[in-house]
C-alpha cells in the first residue's frame, strides 16, 4: 500500500510514467501525472503520483502525505532561495524515505551540495547552510561582503568520506553493457546564409559533446562569441 511521489523536470513525466508501466505490476489507473495546477491539488491518491518542480507546491495545498519521495535532478532544488526548493523541502516532511537522483550534483560549487544532501539527510551535514559552509567549503572576504567559492581542502577527504553513507555513484564504465548501441547518423545541412552555416555548426558540436559536459556551455555563450568557442571546443578535443 506504499505511496510514491515522483518531483521530476517537466519534460520527463511521461518517461516517468512509461517506466512505471514497464517495470512495475501496476496499471494505468494506479499512476497520476500532474501536467497542470489543477491537476496537482487534486493529486495524492494515486499509489504513483508524478510532478514538476514546477508545480511541486500545489501539492502542499492538500495533506496528503506518501511512503516515499524520488526526486529526479534533484540539483533542481539546490537554490535555497527558489520556490521550488521551498516546495520540496516541505514535501519532504510529509514523506518517510527519500532518493534523490542526479547525475550533475555540482553543477557550480561545492556549496550547491547542501540543500541536496539535507533533503536526503536532513541534518547529517549541519543543522543549516552555514553549518557546511563553514567546514567544507572555502569562505573569503571579498569586496561586497562573504564569498563562499570553493571547496575547503583541509576537510574534503573528511566530506567524500561521508558522501558514502549517503551517496551511491554509478559511472557510465559500470552501466556501459545497459546502454544502448552507439548508433551514427549523418545530416547533409544547406544553409542559405553564413549565420545559418554557424547555427548548425553549434548544433553539431553540441550533439557530439554533449556527454563532455559542453552542451550547456554553447546554449549559454552568445552567437558573436561562437567562433571562440568552436576554438576552445576544438582545443579541448585535442
Amino acid at each position: 500500500n506504499s505511496k510514491v511521489l515522483i518531483v521530476c523536470p517537466a519534460i520527463v513525466r511521461d518517461n516517468w510514467r512509461r517506466e512505471i508501466l514497464k517495470w512495475t505490476p501496476y496499471t494505468e489507473g494506479e499512476i497520476e501525472v500532474c501536467y497542470d495546477g489543477v491537476d496537482a491539488q487534486g493529486a495524492g491518491n494515486a499509489r504513483y503520483t508524478v510532478v514538476s518542480y514546477e508545480l511541486a507546491d500545489k501539492l502542499l495545498t492538500s495533506s496528503r502525505s506518501w511512503n516515499y519521495l524520488v526526486l529526479d535532478e534533484i540539483h533542481y532544488a539546490k537554490d535555497l532561495r527558489a520556490g521550488r526548493t521551498k516546495a520540496v523541502q516541505a514535501l519532504r516532511q510529509r514523506c518517510t524515505h527519500v532518493l534523490g537522483l542526479t547525475a550533475t550534483p555540482l553543477t557550480n560549487d561545492a556549496k550547491d551540495m547542501w540543500a541536496q544532501l539535507d533533503l536526503v539527510w536532513p541534518g547529517r551535514f549541519g543543522a543549516d547552510f552555514w553549518d557546511f559552509a563553514k567546514r567544507y567549503c572555502s569562505i573569503n572576504e571579498g569586496d561586497y561582503g562573504l564569498e563562499i567559492k570553493g571547496l575547503n581542502p583541509f576537510h574534503s577527504v573528511e566530506l567524500q568520506a561521508r558522501l558514502g553513507f549517503c551517496v551511491c555513484r554509478v559511472t557510465k564504465q559500470q552501466v556501459r553493457h545497459l546502454l544502448p548501441p552507439v548508433q551514427v547518423t549523418t545530416r547533409r545541412l544547406k544553409p542559405k546564409k553564413r549565420g545559418n552555416l554557424r547555427e548548425y555548426e553549434a548544433r553539431l558540436l553540441n550533439m557530439r559533446l554533449h556527454e563532455e559536459g559542453l552542451a550547456e556551455y554553447l546554449e549559454k555563450v552568445s552567437a558573436e562569441k561562437l567562433d571562440d568557442v568552436v576554438a576552445e571546443i576544438k582545443m579541448a578535443q585535442d
